[in-house]
């Protein structure tokens, strides 16, 4: 999955999402952090966080669903093609 997909989905999902560089952070609406996600190792994730503790069961099973599609997925595939001029 690439970046830009992950991201599109989690913000479908109603949750706020700050990219910066190597981790994309997930948040609730309350402002309070759901789980983190590194963008540059492998299956490095976390999602020990007192929002992600205070989410429903579905929308826990949903989104920590998507965080494995998108950590599971290799390093070198989540980047985006750029386009060639």
């Amino acid at each position: 999955m690439k970046t830009k997909e992950f991201i599109e989905k989690v913000e479908e999902l109603g949750y706020l999402v700050k990219y910066y560089g190597f981790y994309i952070y997930i948040d609730n609406h309350n402002k309070e952090l759901i789980a983190v996600v590194a963008t540059h190792e492998y299956a490095h994730m976390s999602v020990n966080y007192k929002g992600y503790e205070l989410l429903g069961n579905d929308d826990r099973e949903d989104l920590f669903n998507l965080i494995v599609e998108y950590t599971t997925t290799p390093v070198k595939n989540r980047k985006d093609e750029r386009r060639r001029k």
